[in-house]
This record gives structure tokens, sequence and C-alpha cells, in this order.
């Protein structure tokens, strides 16, 4: 079942606040209908001028998936564009681009070919309009053009990164609040208590967030209060 809500109606911000709340203690809430809550959520603080609220919310829910899915699972990866535009949105165009080379780095080590195909392409679009944002480069040019030499091998099809111009960002990777929201309701599919188990981590790779590293590197101690169920 989809619930359709009107963003402009502030009563919805603080029923999606609520609901988040009380996910951990509803036990015919799906993890599909859990995610939905945390998404909408993260809207809703944006459209409210919480813009501080709706990364670190986002943040919380990317991590959280990351650890329990991969970071190549398909809604990690939609949470990281979300997050990466969150940065757009508010001018931290380093942070943009420390997402997009995380992702790229994983794709790399994952060796996954069939995933590689879905995410790398987009990837490098996106990385490349933070790299235009930010008028350089967060690294030395040899970091990336070392990480866009071994991604090669699934079928590179973007401008090399030592063609690219360091202006001239189009619209892609910029936040767009949604037109429509939906909240989807589902009965339990996948057990919430499945996204709590922690997923491998690369051993090495860039934080883009303050905080993040000290969080990694106490993954096993998440609160309650920080899972995504």
């Amino acid at each position: 079942m989809i619930f359709f809500m009107q963003p402009a109606n502030i009563h919805w911000q603080s029923l999606l606040e609520q609901l988040w709340q009380s996910r951990e203690v509803q036990n015919t809430w799906s993890s599909t209908t859990v995610l939905s809550i945390g998404r909408n959520l993260v809207h809703a603080h944006y459209a409210a001028g919480h813009l501080s609220q709706a990364i670190e919310l986002c943040d919380t829910i990317c991590y959280n998936l990351r650890r329990s899915r991969g970071w190549l699972d398909a809604d990690a990866i939609a949470m990281s564009k979300l997050l990466a535009e969150l940065y757009t949105a508010t001018h931290r165009h380093r942070e943009a681009m420390g997402v997009h080379e995380e992702i790229l780095r994983e794709i790399d080590e994952d060796g996954d070919n069939e995933k590689a195909v879905l995410y790398v392409n987009e990837q490098w679009e996106l990385l490349k309009r933070a790299y235009q944002r930010l008028g350089g480069w967060d690294k030395s040019e040899k970091t990336y053009r070392e990480l866009f030499t071994r991604l090669k091998r699934f079928g590179l099809s973007i401008q090399p990164i030592e063609q690219w111009s360091p202006k001239g960002a189009d619209s892609m990777g910029m936040y767009v609040i949604p037109k429509e929201w939906k909240l989807d309701v589902e009965k339990e599919g996948v057990k919430k208590r499945d996204l709590t188990k922690v997923a491998v981590r690369r051993s090495c790779g860039h934080t883009y967030l303050a905080g993040t590293a000290e969080r990694e590197s106490h993954s096993t101690n998440a609160t309650e209060d920080q899972k995504v169920y």
C-alpha cells in the first residue's frame, strides 16, 4: 500500500518523526517501510529548512545500509546519492566528491562486473560535477587518475579526467525536493533485524564526513537509536 503525502503540510514532518522514533517497536513493519519513512523524513527536514538534521539523518541511514547490506546495495547507492545531493545543496562539494569516490573505490575492490556496469559511469559523472563545483580535486589528481585507470576494465564511457574542466557543472547531482512524496507501507518481508548485521568494510579509503572514521572503528557499538531496521 502506498500513501501519498503533501510536503507543504507541516503536520507530515511531525508524523514522520513519530513514525521514525517508533520503528523499533513496530514488529510488523518491513525494512522497506522503515526506509521509506526515513527517506521521507530526510526530505521533510530539508523542506523545513533543517539542513543539518537532513544531512545527519541521511548519513545515519547510509551508514547502516552499508553496514548491513554493503556499499553497492541499490538502496545504499540511492541514499548515498541523496546524501551527496544534500552536501551539494549546502555547498559542501568536497564531501559530495568523497561520497562518489568511496562508491567508486568499492566498485573497484568488489570487482562485481554486474554491479559495476550499473553504477560506475554514473558515479564518475557525479564525481565530475562535484569536482567542477569545488573547482579542483580534494586530493592529488594522481589519486583519481589511478582509480580511473583501474576502473577502465568495467568499460568506462566517460571522458578521461585529464580532459575535465574545473568549472561548468550542469544540474546533475543537485538536490531537487520531490514534487510528490509517497510512503511505502507493507507487511514485514525481510526481517528488520537482518539490517543490523555488520557488513564487511574496506580496510582503507577516504572518509568523507567528520566523525565517520570514529563510527566505523566502533561499528559494533552502534546504539539502538542509530540502527535502521
